[in-house]
């Protein structure tokens, strides 16, 4: 099966002046008919197979008719359908099933056509039948199938059938010498035909390239509000100014990390951080520094704690943080705890309320292997319990509840 071809926003103005090209012209510019030719040409195929299939059946079925209308040729008709004509019906069948390139297909069918009428009408110039009249209007029926029933392009088509034309011509003209009113009535009748199926050949082609198009840009149209609705769902659960997880995307992974611990019977962690004298640092230095430490926190978190693909840092509202480490002891998370707490430390950003006169941050841990009588918000009560230990015994500091 073709892969399915992807489209970027860069493609659309190419799609769309594709799209109000003039009705003259039918291919696409370099890359963009490539495309066309490897997601269309392959449909083509399939459908036109079955077609071929079907008119070899009833050319050959049409030999019943060489024995009526030529008996005096008839055998040398045959040889020319089921020595010429069949052999290139499959050769060309064959080009269907492997030929890539729908110009080589299209090739194949054009010469398919054009050896077909003349095979024939080739009985009909040697023949002395009283039926000749009536019989040659039949080869019509060859370029009327061409044009409508194949893969063939339009601009094939077109050459296709002035040949077809020519020869036909040449044919009641030249070797039936007909009289010049049944050339003119034979002739409209053959014009009209051949016009009438080039109309529907440029109409079925145009349609194709068009829906072609129109697609493309649904599917760019598609991304861009799938993107769209990713970044809405990113903003949704995402903290606007630290970038980290918000609340509600919290309560939306911590449950089910929790019930993966009790399920995979790991350890989980969870620590509770929160900015020392941050009222304070607000109401000396403005809540636009303030802003920007609550920023330079979130960058240490994502730094120190959360390298794990699952872990999770959250902002859970003014300068309270939190972090889910699952798969992870509580001596691991001490330890990780800490590492927050020096790396914020050595920051050294001037506080002066501060008994430390840098900003610092208390957390507290809380850690366990889950069990079912519990809840996940038992891990956090006593994360947050031990933050509020911290506090009491001096900031800057962790302490750490096991469960």
């Amino acid at each position: 099966m073709a892969e399915v071809l992807k489209w970027t926003e860069d493609s659309e103005p190419e799609l769309r002046e594709a799209l109000a090209r003039p009705w003259w012209k039918l291919r696409f510019n370099g890359e963009l008919e490539r495309r066309f030719d490897e997601r269309v040409a392959p449909i083509q195929a399939k459908d036109a197979r079955n077609n071929y299939f079907l008119a070899m059946f009833f050319c050959n079925v049409f030999a019943i008719a060489d024995y009526r209308f030529l008996p005096d040729v008839y055998l040398i008709a045959w040889v020319l359908r089921f020595a010429v004509i069949t052999p290139m019906f499959m050769i060309t069948i064959w080009a269907e099933f492997y030929a890539r390139q729908s110009f080589r297909r299209g090739w194949a069918t054009l010469v398919l056509m054009l050896v077909t009428t003349a095979a024939l009408t080739y009985p009909l110039l040697i023949s002395n039948s009283h039926d000749l009249v009536h019989y040659h209007v039949g080869v019509i029926v060859v370029v009327l199938f061409s044009n409508l029933l194949t893969d063939l392009r339009f601009a094939l088509a077109l050459v296709g059938s002035v040949v077809f034309m020519i020869m036909y011509m040449l044919e009641l003209t030249v070797g039936l010498d007909l009289p010049s009113h049944l050339v003119g009535n034979y002739g409209m009748v053959s014009m009209s035909v051949v016009a009438l199926s080039l109309v529907a050949s440029y109409r079925r082609e145009r349609h194709l390239r068009t829906v072609f198009v129109m697609l493309a840009l649904l599917d760019i149209a598609e991304q861009r509000q799938t993107e769209a609705n990713a970044r809405l769902r990113t903003l949704a659960a995402q903290d606007p100014l630290t970038g980290l997880a918000n609340r509600r995307r919290f309560d939306e992974e911590y449950p089910r990390l929790w019930k993966e611990a009790i399920r995979q019977s790991q350890p989980m962690s969870v620590l509770f951080i929160d900015l020392d004298r941050f009222k304070a640092y607000n109401d000396t230095y403005g809540h636009s520094s303030g802003d920007d430490i609550l920023e330079r926190l979130a960058d240490v978190l994502r730094e120190k704690a959360t390298r794990r693909p699952l872990d999770l840092a959250v902002r859970n509202g003014g300068e309270e943080f939190l972090v889910v480490l699952p798969d992870t002891t509580i001596d691991v998370a001490v330890a990780i705890a800490q590492r927050l707490v020096d790396a914020l430390s050595a920051l050294a950003i001037p506080h002066e309320r501060s008994s430390y006169g840098v900003v610092t941050a208390s957390v507290g841990v809380a850690g366990g292997l889950p069990r079912a009588e519990q809840s996940p918000q038992d891990f956090v009560e006593q994360a947050d319990a031990a933050m509020y230990k911290a506090k009491e015994n001096g900031r800057n500091r962790v302490e750490s509840i096991a469960l």
